[in-house]
């Protein structure tokens, strides 16, 4: 599988309190975010922003470009400015990783419907009453927090990529 651009894949899933539209509200918000590279090989993002971040600048070889004085001056200048672009990318993704530390590619936040959890849904889920009460969040703050974590996902896989990232939004 060859693709012409890397792609975050966000898989996402809603717990709802029933499926009849007028009625149903939303109990609970789940994603995971997944980057899937050019040659159809899959990451985790999590990991990769560990690993990524672990690296630091010293990491990077320098080179020394007294060791290429019998080369042509134009191939001297393609060959740092080559370097410069990917010192300014690495530094570029670090600030990105950083900023989003303590970021997770999973997702989970649990709603508090007006009407409660129909004792159905308690027993198809394990979202009962007293959890939603003590953990759920108000539909505009879930909203909010679901959207920092899409954009933290986004930031971080572009951080990761060379080229074009598209976003794919699968539930």
């Amino acid at each position: 599988m060859s693709l012409r651009s890397a792609a975050l894949c966000i898989f996402f899933d809603f717990e709802t309190t029933g499926l009849h539209l007028p009625f149903a509200e939303l109990l609970e918000i789940a994603s995971v975010a997944r980057l899937l590279d050019v040659d159809g090989t899959w990451h985790n993002l999590d990991h990769c922003h560990q690993q990524h971040s672990s690296h630091s600048h010293q990491g990077n070889n320098i080179v020394d470009n007294s060791q290429y004085h019998h080369q042509h001056n134009k191939h001297q200048h393609n060959h740092n400015t080559q370097h410069q672009q990917h010192c300014h990318k690495h530094i570029h993704s670090q600030h990105v990783l950083r900023a989003n530390a303590g970021w997770s590619s999973e997702f989970r936040c649990l709603l508090r419907p007006s009407k409660g959890v129909p004792k159905k849904v308690q027993r198809m889920t394990g979202i009962t009453r007293q959890l939603v009460e003590r953990n759920g969040l108000d539909f505009f703050e879930a909203m909010q927090r679901w959207m920092h974590s899409l954009c933290a996902a986004q930031r971080t896989a572009a951080a990761l990529v060379e080229g074009p990232l598209e976003l794919w939004l699968i539930g």
